[in-house]
């Protein structure tokens, strides 16, 4: 909330972040098995209540949360959970898939690839789904079709799509919040994972910069707000036998800074 004095145009995610973190922590003890139906369950149904509840009020500009936010604490959640650049209720699906695949044995080369492979048909399907919904299907038509709507569609929807149709919940684009966007982005992230993971056991030598940097990833949100400066010291890898046997085991206080 003190980065909201910042001149910045970033649209800044720590305050949605804490408020995730929060929710996540009753299921921290769950296994993948768990996580994975829970994960699916959040982007299937959770678009749902929120465009029905968000059609029955009025909808924040996505401004960053500030202190004086805390003067109606009412709206202040309404907009963290429902109607934010980072709406809480949908974006959880996010987190709980992060957790399923935190769950995994990441060493495993069959793993990765499989992630790979599988997220990356994952987030196909949902583009090609979304495109036949919207066109075959004429789902834009009934959007209102446009050059404005679909450069948003190609651009960024500000984390909620307008409320005006059901059919806003068959687009796929940027910050839309809708199953087929959630679908897809989950589907991408853990494809780069597995990519990154075969890369990795074959180029670990020069990927230690990166593996800094991947310790840090709060610290470098904050600088990036901020608009950046210089480091105070060097960021360095995580040396020793537990890293180089499995860097997810790596104690926390073996981590660079966040």
């Amino acid at each position: 909330m003190m980065l909201r004095a910042v001149d910045t145009p970033v649209a800044i995610i720590l305050v949605y972040y804490a408020l995730l973190f929060v929710c996540t922590l009753p299921l921290l003890s769950l296994r993948a098995r768990a996580l994975v139906p829970l994960a699916l369950a959040c982007v299937l149904f959770a678009p749902v209540p929120s465009h029905l509840e968000r059609s029955s009020m009025y909808e924040s500009g996505g401004g960053n949360p500030s202190f004086g936010s805390l003067d109606e604490p009412g709206a202040l959640i309404t907009e963290l959970v429902l109607t934010g650049y980072y709406p809480v209720f949908p974006w959880l699906a996010y987190v709980l898939a992060g957790l399923a695949v935190g769950r995994l044995a990441l060493n495993s080369p069959r793993l990765a690839a499989g992630l790979l492979v599988g997220c990356a048909g994952l987030s196909l399907l949902a583009k090609a789904l979304s495109w036949t919904l919207l066109y075959p299907l004429g789902g834009l038509d009934q959007i209102v079709s446009s050059p404005a709507v679909e450069r948003r569609l190609s651009t960024s929807l500000g984390g909620t799509t307008p409320t005006t149709s059901w059919w806003w919940l068959a687009v796929s684009g940027p910050h839309s919040g809708t199953p087929l966007d959630l679908l897809h982005t989950i589907g991408t992230a853990p494809g780069v994972l597995g990519a990154c993971l075969l890369v990795a056991r074959v180029a670990t030598p020069l990927l230690a910069p990166l593996v800094a940097a991947g310790g840090m990833t709060l610290t470098l949100a904050r600088r990036r707000t901020r608009g950046g400066g210089k480091w105070r010291r060097p960021c360095r890898a995580p040396r020793g036998p537990r890293h180089r046997r499995s860097g997810i085991r790596a104690d926390l206080a073996d981590l660079p800074p966040t």
